[in-house]
């Protein structure tokens, strides 16, 4: 969870092997923000990577227009 301009933002991710090319994975994550109106979902980023782990602040902010 992050904190940025008075919203607490979490990400949902979701990574899966590629059967067709060994190595590779389907990923995709999107960003969600509590504002005072209620939840509210960024974009879906999409990519090719097969790492989890600790994320930048820019993938928690970065998916929103503020």
């Amino acid at each position: 969870m992050e904190q940025f301009r008075g919203a607490q933002v979490i990400i949902v991710s979701h990574v899966e092997a590629d059967p067709s090319t060994p190595g590779r994975c389907d990923s995709q994550y999107q960003a969600v923000r509590l504002m005072d109106s209620g939840l509210e979902p960024s974009i879906l980023a999409k990519g090719g990577s097969c790492m989890t782990g600790p994320l930048d602040q820019k993938d928690f902010v970065g998916l929103f227009t503020w």
